[in-house]
């Protein structure tokens, strides 16, 4: 009887402190205070906490989201919850209640917007395919389903990665599909195995580009879709002051200033003409190909004239040994005509 009780008593316990921790938007809003608590799990520029503090885009938009509720007099309490996994994170929020979030560069396809409640978008959403250095860009789409059918590719099990990966067995069959724990285990293993090919996201893409970590990347196969996006419980309260904040011109401002620092100028301008341009993914080709080329040829430029200084130095230095090597002879012509003539002059004395 007491071991019943006790377990009821946990129950309700427990029970009460979900109802805490989830309360509605309209009664926080009219307390002027509450806490939501935000599931995450890593993925590298968005939300991670890999270097040891918590840090990404989604990240400083939960914090200016706070800061835009304080300066509209309610006052919020973050909880960051990490998850065990992508589709752990996920099933949280499908089943999850009021004053939760999720938070892992979600991107916003039409099977999840029926399962769960997406924020307005606050980046473009692109996937492109790498592959390891052994294999080779294919000019068509023959030429690539004959490379690629023969080898793996890596992914995330249950994410847009998957799912795009599906869709090209359609096209292209006979190739694996590997599950990896984490986006950066595929970029990692692709960098330093053969015969292996994945998606990585535009924007992680083109910040590692930047930073000088380079990939083959296809030419065919990309993939774009409405955005990214937070998500939420399909039952929750919380998407008004969400959509209110995102849709602010306050929230325009704030998430380029953010994107900006965690991806840089030049990739967050890009990722917006790109989205932009009315010709779709075939002008998205050439504009990466374009900044691709660019930085290539300013990496050549840097090399050559490293060359350029490196042969000039070594000019320089025989230039040198030779004007050190020639005085050496001459002084030791000078004093051998001076030994020499001493030699004679002794002689002569000799002979006097």
């Amino acid at each position: 009887m007491k071991i019943k009780t006790y377990i009821l008593f946990l129950f309700f316990a427990l029970f009460n402190l979900s109802v805490v921790h989830a309360e509605e938007w309209d009664i926080v809003k009219a307390k002027g205070k509450g806490s939501i608590t935000v599931f995450y799990y890593n993925s590298d520029n968005f939300i991670s906490d890999a270097s040891g503090k918590l840090k990404g885009i989604e990240y400083d938009i939960f914090l200016a989201f706070k800061e835009h509720l304080r300066k509209n007099g309610v006052d919020i309490t973050i909880n960051f919850k990490k998850s065990d996994s992508f589709s752990g994170l996920y099933e949280e929020i499908k089943y999850g209640g009021n004053g939760e979030f999720g938070a892992c560069s979600f991107s916003m396809t039409e099977q999840r917007m029926k399962e769960v409640l997406f924020s307005p978008k606050y980046m473009p959403d692109i996937e492109v395919l790498i592959n390891s250095d052994n294999v080779s860009i294919a000019k068509s789409e023959e030429e690539f389903i004959e490379i690629f059918s023969k080898l793996t590719a890596l992914s995330v099990p249950n994410t847009t990665f998957e799912d795009d990966l599906v869709r090209l067995t359609n096209v292209v069959p006979g190739f694996k599909i590997q599950g990896v724990k984490t986006a950066s285990i595929i970029r990692e293993r692709i960098s330093s195995e053969p015969n292996l090919f994945g998606y990585i996201e535009l924007p992680t893409y083109l910040k590692l580009f930047q930073e000088g970590v380079r990939f083959k990347r296809q030419n065919l196969f990309k993939v774009e879709r409405n955005g990214y996006g937070i998500i939420l419980p399909k039952n929750s309260t919380w998407i008004k002051p969400i959509n209110a904040f995102f849709n602010s011109d306050d929230f325009k401002t704030k998430v380029n200033q953010i994107i900006k620092k965690h991806l840089g100028e030049e990739v967050n301008d890009l990722l917006w003409k790109i989205e932009g341009s009315e010709k779709g993914l075939d002008q998205q080709e050439i504009t990466l190909l374009t900044m691709e080329r660019e930085t290539q040829e300013m990496e050549i430029k840097q090399q050559a004239l490293k060359v350029q200084i490196l042969v000039g130095g070594v000019v320089v230095v025989l230039i040198i040994v030779f004007l050190l090597f020639y005085g050496y002879r001459m002084k030791r012509s000078v004093n051998k005509s001076l030994t020499e003539r001493n030699l004679m002059i002794e002689r002569q004395k000799d002979d006097i």
